[in-house]
């Protein structure tokens, strides 16, 4: 049938699909079994008692249900992880202090090797939110030491949002993923991170059309193949953000 959605404004747009029910190849995505499965360059502090301030140092991190205990200016954030009230024992989140290391390449906030698949291609997407509007961070996708475009610029609204981008693999056996902030201010620099997800897209799948100015885009679509609407402009720099959250074909 015709997918359809309603954007706000979009110049160009590209659909990546993959299928709504591929695995989700990241092992504690939500981080539901605490700080295990993944690694960090940062700095872990333990939940413990909740200290104020226990997470005011740049360049830490934790692990827990709500940032607003673990720092007195932390109280603008979402409060909850992406996912609250679903079934799961802990909702929790990554709560992240960034790091003021001006370094080349930047430290990994989050890392976790993967097997993955030669000549195929894969989505890798996060859901972030800063938790303090001042100086809002940025940060790059990397697989295997290599930056994916575009920049994720956090906004200072602290709300929820998904981010994404394509990997594409020749020879690789391994993906080694990456979340790498690159703002250094010590004031703000604050986020949660949560849902990551590493699918295999399907083959054929991405194909690009053209907006402009339109109040609603139509594409034919397969049903159950899961779409995510990308936007940009700047074609040159080849930079694109995810524009909203992905749609289940019908």
């Amino acid at each position: 049938e015709i997918m359809k959605m309603t954007p706000h404004a979009a110049l160009f747009a590209v659909l990546v699909a993959f299928s709504a029910n591929a695995q989700n190849l990241v092992l504690n995505p939500d981080f539901e079994l605490g700080n295990t499965l993944f690694s960090s360059d940062y700095t872990y502090v333990a939940p413990g008692i909740y200290p104020v301030n226990n997470l005011k140092a740049a360049g830490v991190y934790s692990v827990d249900t709500n940032q607003a205990v673990r720092h007195d200016l932390w109280n603008y954030g979402p409060d909850q992880d992406h996912t609250p009230n679903t079934g799961k024992v802990n909702d929790q989140m990554m709560i992240v202090n960034g790091s003021t290391a001006e370094v080349q390449p930047p430290p990994a906030v989050w890392r976790q090797t993967i097997a993955v698949e030669s000549n195929s291609s894969y989505a890798f997407s996060a859901w972030a939110a800063t938790i303090y509007p001042d100086n809002p961070g940025a940060f790059y996708f990397y697989v295997n030491g290599q930056e994916l475009y575009p920049v994720v610029p956090l906004p200072s609204e602290t709300v929820w949002q998904n981010y994404s981008t394509i990997w594409s693999n020749d020879v690789a056996t391994t993906a080694t993923l990456e979340v790498r902030l690159i703002t250094t201010e010590f004031s703000g620099n604050d986020f949660v991170l949560d849902d990551f997800y590493f699918y295999k897209v399907s083959e054929g799948a991405e194909f690009e059309i053209f907006v402009q100015c339109a109040p609603e885009i139509y594409w034919p679509s397969i049903e159950g193949q899961l779409y995510q609407v990308q936007w940009s402009t700047n074609l040159v720099q080849d930079v694109w953000f995810a524009f909203g959250d992905p749609v289940v074909g019908n």
